[in-house]
């Protein structure tokens, strides 16, 4: 009951958590798109390239984000490069190669 009327009488503050909250969702929704379209590749499924490329470009814009604001406002120092990381993660056998 307390839940309900939180969220009935605090309109502003129902504003603030969704857009602070929306880089986090928009990531989790990205991620489970990339996730399901690679199953697919997995099982042989016919996937057009430009869906993969698109799919594969909204991750990593969303994980860019939730990376910068990490960077902003937390403790990550690293520097990241999402797409690189994910060029080198198709590299067959990069496990094995020394550089990567």
């Amino acid at each position: 009951m307390y839940v309900k009327h939180a969220k009935s009488t605090n309109p502003e503050l129902m504003k603030i958590i969704n857009e602070a909250m929306n880089p986090l969702t928009n990531l989790i929704k990205s991620n489970r798109d990339y996730y399901n379209l690679r199953e697919m590749l997995k099982k042989d499924k016919g996937v057009p390239d430009f869906r993969f490329e698109a799919l594969e470009e909204k991750f990593i814009e969303d994980l860019t984000k939730i990376c910068e604001i990490l960077r902003d406002f937390g403790d990550l120092k690293d520097p990241f490069d999402i797409k690189q990381m994910l060029s080198i993660l198709k590299t067959p056998n990069w496990e094995n190669i020394v550089p990567l």
